[in-house]
């Protein structure tokens, strides 16, 4: 089965997504996911381990390639909007 949804949490460890389609509990699955403004596409195994009525959690067997990467620049974009000034 195949399915497509938004990503609306992400980590070293797994991720958080939202679908209209929900994947069993426990069950092992692959998960490939891009960002956008961001070139890489991130393929990885996991296994879902929870589902909710908007969302499902995903623990990642293994980090994807380049993750760390990308994580850190997500933590610069994050900080640069949090030290933004506010005009007045």
């Amino acid at each position: 089965m195949e399915a497509t949804g938004e990503l609306i949490d992400i980590s070293r460890g797994g991720a958080r997504i939202r679908s209209e389609v929900k994947p069993l509990e426990g069950a092992e699955i692959a998960v490939r996911f891009t960002l956008q403004n961001y070139l890489e596409v991130f393929e990885v195994r996991g296994i879902v381990l929870r589902v909710q009525s908007d969302s499902w959690a995903v623990l990642f067997l293994e980090e994807p390639a380049g993750l760390a990467k990308l994580l850190r620049s997500l933590d610069e974009r994050t900080q640069k909007r949090e030290a933004s000034p506010i005009g007045i």
